[in-house]
């Protein structure tokens, strides 16, 4: 047989393949696994809110072009553990298992489980990020990277992240 010969079965394969990874996957339009688009993180938190968590005074200011949809980033001067910085509200969009999304962001970052922020939360001080589940949703409160607090006193800011946590999760 020739490979001419083989081609009609090479491309009834393929397509047969494709349907079955299209049918595995859903569709954009709420199928199986289709994911939920990120809420908007200045929705969620304004410049009161992160006053209030971390002290001192706040400013929304522009977001880099290559960060998550819906990322807000506030900037921070005097804040009352110390310094000045900045803080980013970054709401993720959601995945066919947040649970399972949430543990690896909390083990890759070597984060503490933390109480009273979401359903769950954990926080990793090395980075200033604290993860944040509700329900289904999951986002994360973090310094951006170059932007840390590098004045700030290592306990009073986490409070201050979690404090932030507690108010973005009741939220979304």
């Amino acid at each position: 047989m020739t490979t001419a010969g083989h081609r009609p079965r090479t491309l009834l394969f393929g397509v047969a393949l494709g349907v079955l990874l299209l049918a595995a996957c859903g569709d954009d339009d709420g199928g199986a696994n289709s994911a939920g688009p990120a809420a908007d993180g200045c929705d969620l938190v304004g410049t009161d809110d992160v006053e209030a968590a971390f002290g001192g005074s706040a400013d929304s200011t522009e977001v880099p072009d290559d960060s998550p949809p819906g990322t807000c980033i506030f900037d921070l001067e005097g804040v009352d553990a110390g310094g000045d910085g900045q803080v980013a509200v970054v709401p993720l969009e959601e995945s066919d298992d947040e649970e399972a999304a949430f543990e690896l962001n909390c083990q890759v970052e070597e984060a503490e489980d933390v109480a009273d922020v979401g359903d769950r939360a954990c926080y990793a001080g090395e980075f200033e990020e604290l993860y944040v589940l509700v329900g289904d949703r999951q986002l994360f409160v973090r310094a951006p990277i170059g932007n840390f607090f590098d004045d700030a006193d290592p306990a009073e800011l986490r409070e201050s992240f979690l404090e932030l946590g507690r108010t973005t999760a009741a939220a979304l």
